[in-house]
């Protein structure tokens, strides 16, 4: 049987845009391997949406914030404006769509078929939103996914960029990021759907 524990993080920054990452599984006790993320993006009418990002960590050690994080997912403001799976989640199936205005709605849905012990992790949704002055902000909300008994007492408590799960028997907390806004993040993920950050290149030294 899959219990999850989830944290839906809305996270309001100076856009007004809110973004909601909720777990869905197909049966209500959640025994099942069926699992959907959907990720939602609110009330961001003086803004535009770039692009939507599900992101996740997993880690054999248990602890997924220290794990390197994978692209699952993403879809872009660009045509064709269909959601496209990262390399090595082809396996999953996709819904979404991102429109300029918050009517209709904006979001992506990812569902996973045949969750296994290995795709247990914090899960990320990460929104890349420019508002009305060209500034790039990067709100998210995050969702974990446990096989582990549900806490009796869990505490939500939100804040802008870091989020926190306590309870009686144990404390787990999302990790904090500040992403820097570069005039290209505006711009949609590349068309390869590959989930490795970009390289960093440095200048060769000059011939003597």
């Amino acid at each position: 049987m899959w219990l999850i524990l989830i944290l839906s993080l809305l996270l309001e920054l100076g856009t007004c845009a809110v973004v909601d990452l909720r777990v869905i599984p197909d049966s209500e006790d959640g025994s099942t391997s069926i699992f959907t993320f959907k990720c939602t993006v609110e009330n961001y009418d003086d803004s535009r949406v770039s692009s939507i990002n599900l992101y996740r960590k997993v880690s054999a050690s248990g602890d997924a914030r220290v794990a390197p994080r994978q692209l699952v997912a993403y879809i872009s403001a660009l045509r064709p404006r269909l959601p496209v799976a990262a390399s090595g989640f082809e396996r999953v199936t996709l819904e979404g769509q991102v429109d300029f205005e918050s009517d209709p709605e904006t979001y992506l849905e990812v569902t996973f078929t045949d969750l296994t012990s290995k795709d247990l992790g914090l899960y990320t949704c990460e929104v890349t939103v420019v508002d009305k002055d060209q500034k790039i902000n990067f709100p998210s909300a995050e969702a974990r996914l446990a096989s582990k008994s549900v806490p009796q007492e869990v505490a939500e408590e939100s804040t802008v960029g870091s989020s926190e799960i306590s309870s009686s028997e144990e404390t787990t907390g999302a990790e904090e990021e500040t992403a820097a806004a570069p005039e290209e993040a505006a711009a949609a993920p590349p068309e390869e759907t590959t989930a490795a950050p970009p390289k960093e290149t440095t200048a060769a030294p000059e011939e003597t």
